[in-house]
């Protein structure tokens, strides 16, 4: 993640003769790049970007959650209410938006399936061994 929210009271905003930074011993604040949502709402350009973390889940466990974090993870969305609107279930959405969204951005993203497809066989057949 290359943006965080903004907030008005972490702004920089210049001193007024005070230089409260050189107290605390922290690097002043500098003004950062903000960009505008649609909503309104203000973002800012991180020093350090973050990277973004998200649990895993088998779809052999439970193909219904695995499939929607697939979704929420790759699928660009403005309300999240809205990603399941014209589908059954988010086995189907993620199907018919990953031709639109993902194929095209991740050419990787066949071969991650089947390694993690690997993987969980892996995990399965270790299992029945013990």
């Amino acid at each position: 993640m290359n943006y965080e929210p903004y907030y008005r009271n972490q702004a920089y905003e210049p001193d007024e003769g005070i230089d409260a930074d050189a107290e605390t011993g922290e690097p002043p604040r500098r003004p950062r790049e903000l960009i505008t949502l649609e909503d309104a709402t203000k973002m800012e350009l991180r020093n350090i970007p973050a990277d973004v973390r998200t649990p895993y889940f088998s779809i052999h466990n439970d193909a219904e959650i695995y499939y929607y974090s697939l979704l929420v993870q790759y699928v660009p969305f403005y309300k999240e209410s809205k990603l399941l609107k014209l589908y059954p279930n988010s086995r189907d959405a993620f199907l018919d938006l990953e031709e639109q969204f993902i194929a095209d951005e991740n050419h990787l993203l066949s071969s991650i399936r089947e390694r993690n497809n690997q993987l969980e066989n892996a995990f399965r057949q270790a299992q029945a061994t013990r």
